[in-house]
């Protein structure tokens, strides 16, 4: 199937196609990190000539918890600071995303069409998409991606179709 869908980027689409790229869980690499911190810790405290095994105990909970503590307030920080920050500056800075866009959709390609410019990629030149009830993302590569706003029934059946498409080429959900 094919299509085509035109929509008017806005601050708070930026903000929730930034929201879901950056909601990737990385609670290996936390864990790593926190066992990391932990095995030093433990280190440390064993280095010394005579240790008490309690008072280890008491040093590793304690990094611990630290560790625990100083991790929430970088998450609270990025997604209520950082992220609505982020997102403004870059559709304050980003003229195109001020365009009227069109996106549309074949059995060989996506293409997105804006005052700015065109650009067409195959199925299978995409990196991965992810998708929310709200939002789809396209992403050419790791860092790089377009974003959809499911703005109405339209553009959920559209998304169905997009999909299905990059499903088709092989192309995996992030």
């Amino acid at each position: 199937m094919s299509g085509a869908l035109r929509f008017l980027p806005s601050e708070a689409d930026l903000r929730a196609a930034y929201a879901l790229h950056m909601a990737r869980p990385k609670f290996k690499q936390i864990l790593w990190l926190m066992s990391f911190g932990i095995l030093l810790a433990t280190i440390f405290s064993l280095l010394e000539k005579e240790y008490d095994p309690f008072v280890v105990l008491l040093v590793v909970l304690a990094i611990w918890a630290w560790m625990i503590i100083v991790a929430c307030a970088i998450w609270a920080a990025m997604w209520f600071v950082w992220l609505p920050r982020f997102s403004k500056r870059v559709y304050a800075q980003q003229k195109d995303l001020r365009d009227d866009t069109e996106i549309a959709w074949d059995a060989e390609a996506f293409s997105v069409t804006s005052d700015s410019g065109q650009s067409r990629l195959a199925w299978d030149g995409f990196h991965g998409w992810k998708r929310t009830e709200d939002m789809l993302l396209l992403y050419r590569s790791e860092a790089m991606f377009n974003f959809v706003p499911l703005k109405d029934a339209a553009f959920v059946k559209a998304a169905d179709e997009i999909v299905g498409h990059l499903q088709a080429a092989g192309v995996k959900a992030k």
